[in-house]
């Protein structure tokens, strides 16, 4: 399953993001943040995952620049559904917002990251069994300088609230 959401579609009609995570959300769910908050909105899924530890039910792992770091603790967890959650350079506008299944990342896709997002879900998937899924928001700046940009600081705002929802 692919979606792409804009900030516009998520800012306006929160249904539409709600709807489509209702859809792929199964069982024991982990949610895995990305990403450096010291590089503007590389730091999305890691303020994510910040900001819902505690407020959802479920693990919530912040994986920051090393995600990799926490396979183990994932696999413990035993999930049905494993959500990764990072800043993708997928040429959208900023803000944008992707769901997809880490095998249908594009080489376009960019992360900052050392471990590429589809070995980093194959190393899971092999040992979990579990479906994998990217929420990956289009970012606008990442240079070094800590906060995100107001796009993708409304993307979140709105993404946090739809997994709260959900997951409460």
């Amino acid at each position: 399953m692919d979606t792409t959401l804009s900030v516009n579609e998520v800012t306006t009609n929160r249904e539409n993001i709600k709807e489509r995570l209702v859809g792929i959300i199964k069982g024991k769910v982990v949610i895995l943040g990305i990403g450096n908050d010291l590089r503007g909105d590389d730091g999305f899924g890691s303020l994510l995952a910040k900001q819902l530890k505690g407020r959802v039910k479920g693990a919530v792992f912040d994986g920051g620049r090393a995600p990799e770091n926490y396979i183990g603790k994932i696999i413990r967890e035993k999930p049905d559904t494993i959500l990764m959650v990072d800043a993708l350079n997928m040429g959208g506008r900023p803000g944008e917002i992707v769901i997809r299944k880490p095998e249908r990342l594009r080489e376009a896709d960019f992360s900052t990251h050392h471990l590429s997002l589809p070995l980093l879900a194959s190393m899971m998937k092999s040992d979990t069994k579990a479906d994998i899924f990217v929420i990956g928001v289009q970012p606008n700046r990442i240079e070094l300088g800590e906060g995100l940009s107001s796009q993708v600081e409304r993307a979140l705002e709105r993404l946090k609230e739809t997994l709260e929802e959900i997951l409460s």
